[in-house]
């Protein structure tokens, strides 16, 4: 529990200067210890996956990557929870807390349909879906973050231009034919 309100407040604490070294000292812990199933677990990953790495320096960008990387590698669940956050900072920008689309509104390029596709964000997803082991299947835990999505009627419409830009996006190493055979099973088949 400890964990999980600590990690609630790192976004601030990481980017203040009194408190930023041991924020970063913090984070690297909590990448290190955090493992379990438990709720309390999954909750401090999707906390520490809404830092908002386009407000930080390029150094603390580079490190809150290299944490990233090596906490969707240390429990199956948390991919999916990582990928999920970013499909859905694609598909609701407004979402992001305040602020946090300064940076991604600059990065921001305008698709064919007018709506803003956040490259920098769609980049960060790239690195996270690299960073997720083989034996996770990729491909898998990206249909089902697309599944659970087309479910609700709000996103329908920009989910067609999300999945181009992340097509694009993840060229060479997504393997389309399963990801597009696994947005077809079932979703009682993919659990």
């Amino acid at each position: 529990e400890i964990r999980t309100a600590a990690s609630a407040h790192l976004s601030a604490w990481v980017q203040h200067p009194s408190t930023g070294r041991h924020a970063r000292e913090y984070l690297n812990e909590l990448v290190r210890v955090c493992r379990s199933d438990t709720e309390a677990d999954q909750q401090t990953v999707r906390n520490i996956v809404q830092l908002q790495p386009l407000k930080l320096k390029v150094q603390q960008r580079k490190l809150f990557l290299e944490q990233i990387t090596t906490l969707v590698r240390n429990n199956p669940l948390y991919p999916s929870i990582a990928l999920k956050h970013f499909v859905q900072v694609q598909l609701n920008p407004a979402s992001q807390p305040s602020g946090a689309t300064t940076a991604a509104a600059a990065a921001a390029t305008s698709s064919s349909s007018g709506a803003a596709v956040d490259q920098a964000h769609l980049q960060l997803l790239g690195i996270i879906y690299a960073a997720i082991p083989p034996e996770a299947d990729p491909p898998l835990q990206l249909a089902r973050i697309f599944q659970e999505i087309a479910t609700s009627s709000e996103h329908r419409e920009t989910m067609p231009r999300l999945l181009d830009a992340l097509l694009r996006t993840l060229s060479g190493r997504l393997d389309v034919p399963t990801f597009c055979r696994a947005l077809m099973l079932d979703r009682d088949e993919m659990l």
